[in-house]
Formats: C-alpha cells, sequence, structure tokens
C-alpha cells in the first residue's frame, strides 16, 4: 500500500463513508479539511479510516485503523507542510501464496474463498509517519526547498505458506515467527536543493 500525504483542498470538506464487504467487515471513513486565514494560507486535514470483520476469505479476519493529519501554508513567496500519518493493522488466518515445491504441473484452483492457510497465520503491523517540507521563491527564477522525514515500523506474526510436495496436493508449512522479538524499521531521509520553475 502505497500512502500519499493529503492537505487541504481550496474548497472546504466534510465527508464520512460507511460500507460493508462480505462477510462481515464494516468500514467507517471521516474526511474533514478547511482553510483559514484572509488569503485561505493555512490549512488543516484530518483523514480517519477504521474497518473490521470476517472477510471473504473462510475463517479470516481483518481490522485496520489509519489516521492522517496536514497542516500546510501556502504564501505568496514561502510554502510549508506537516503531514503525520499512523496506521495498525491485524490480520488473522490470512491466507498466503502457495509454493509448487517439487510438483511439475499446476494443481486445479480451489474455491475461491477456501482457507488453505495454518491456523496460527497472523499479523500485526503498527507504522507511525512524519513529513515536513518548505519551499522559498528567492526570485521569479529560483526556488529552494528542504524536506525531513520519519517513518518507524513494527511489525509481529506467525506465517506458514504451504509448500507442495508431489502432484497429489499434498503440501508442507514452515512456520516462522515474530511474536516474542517483533521486526523494527527506522527510515528517517532528508532532502534539500535549489531549482527553478518547469518549463
Amino acid at each position: 500500500m502505497n500512502i500519499e500525504p493529503s492537505f487541504a483542498a481550496d474548497t472546504p470538506i466534510m465527508r464520512f463513508r460507511l460500507g460493508y464487504q462480505s462477510d462481515a467487515r464494516i468500514e467507517e471513513a471521516l474526511d474533514l479539511s478547511r482553510r483559514y486565514g484572509d488569503e485561505k494560507q493555512y490549512g488543516v486535514r484530518l483523514s480517519v479510516q477504521h474497518a473490521k470483520g470476517d472477510t471473504a476469505i473462510n475463517g479470516a479476519n481483518a481490522a485496520d485503523t489509519s489516521v492522517g493529519l496536514g497542516l500546510d501554508y501556502d504564501g505568496d513567496r514561502a510554502r510549508a507542510g506537516f503531514y503525520f500519518g499512523y496506521q495498525k493493522q491485524h490480520i488473522k488466518h490470512g491466507r498466503s501464496i502457495v509454493y509448487t515445491g517439487t510438483a511439475t504441473r499446476v494443481p486445479d484452483a480451489p474455491d475461491a474463498d477456501t482457507n488453505y492457510a495454518a491456523s496460527f497465520n497472523s499479523t500485526a503491523l503498527e507504522n507511525e509517519f512524519g513529513l515536513l517540507r518548505g519551499e522559498f521563491d528567492l526570485n521569479p527564477h529560483w526556488t529552494t526547498y528542504a524536506a525531513v522525514g520519519a517513518n518507524h515500523t513494527d511489525e509481529q506474526g506467525e506465517y506458514g505458506s504451504p509448500t507442495l510436495v508431489g502432484n497429489d496436493g499434498d503440501a508442507g508449512i514452515y512456520r516462522l515467527g515474530f511474536r516474542s522479538k517483533p521486526i523494527r524499521s527506522r527510515v528517517r531521509p532528508v532532502f534539500a536543493g535549489i531549482s527553478t520553475p518547469a518549463p
């Protein structure tokens, strides 16, 4: 999933969405956006989404929560934006891929709702990220800019993908788990430069 920072639009936004997915997954989302100031130079945007319930795959359950806050300034010569996002996902008994292993032919596909994953399959992902950027027009021909970001991710889970043994449909599963010691990653990129307007 690729998440793009969203900032306030020129016109106010107040949007609520309620959705349903089989078998019993409910989704709610809220998007609020408004600009302030004499010249509408200050912007605020808040996006919240939550979904939880049984999916169309037998025995699978998924929950997802995300929050995004965007603040920006759009002046005559200077522009700046700050964005913070949070996302948490939890999937139980999620269906994984199947490796062909020693099989010499691809077996017939099962029904679309068949869950051939191991019962212990689960994953929990938690992610926080932020972005701060700014631009300043030195003159009509040159603009200087800078941006800094940070991302922190925690992953805990137990995974297993079937590997076919022969052509009769038998399979084995290797179990891989990260429950006692989660995987953590941190990224902090920085960018800066000077540019001319696009032709």
